[in-house]
């Protein structure tokens, strides 16, 4: 029982460690060893919102699209109410080409807030790349009242 304590305690730890090497390693700029370190945080704290959002931020820097979506989809999970969230992972998505998954969370998005312009023109942007012109086109008209 204490060894298992002990255990759990280092790896508390070790996460807060790997969460400063990652904000130090993010101050020099030096992209891929803060990845690296904010993903050991992951590792051991699947719901660590800083590191899931640090994450989002580089990969979304480095144009990791799909990556960004998949640190975005975790944590609109963690925090379902945060629009902000909500439209990076749109945003993610379109840039992945990945329109038609982006289609359900601009809706929702909307839902939420119908006079969102940027939801409004990404779920317009979105419906073209999937070849649904005229649903593109009704929200281009929508996007201009």
């Amino acid at each position: 029982m204490l060894f298992r304590s002990k255990v759990i305690e280092l790896d508390s730890t070790l996460t807060e460690i790997h969460l400063k090497l990652g904000k130090l390693y993010r101050l020099q700029k030096d992209w891929n060893n803060s990845a690296a370190s904010y993903q050991q945080v992951i590792k051991r704290d699947t719901a660590n919102i800083d590191a899931l959002r640090e994450l989002s931020d580089i990969f979304t820097r480095a144009k990791q699209h799909a990556n960004a979506a998949r640190m975005f989809k975790r944590l609109t999970v963690l925090l379902p109410d945060s629009l902000n969230y909500q439209i990076a992972l749109m945003r993610s998505l379109i840039n992945a080409h990945a329109s038609i998954e982006a289609i359900p969370i601009a809706e929702k998005i909307l839902s939420q807030d119908s006079k969102n312009s940027e939801a409004r023109h990404n779920l317009a942007n979105a419906y073209y790349d999937s070849k649904k012109y005229t649903e593109a086109e009704v929200e281009i008209g929508r996007a201009h009242v």
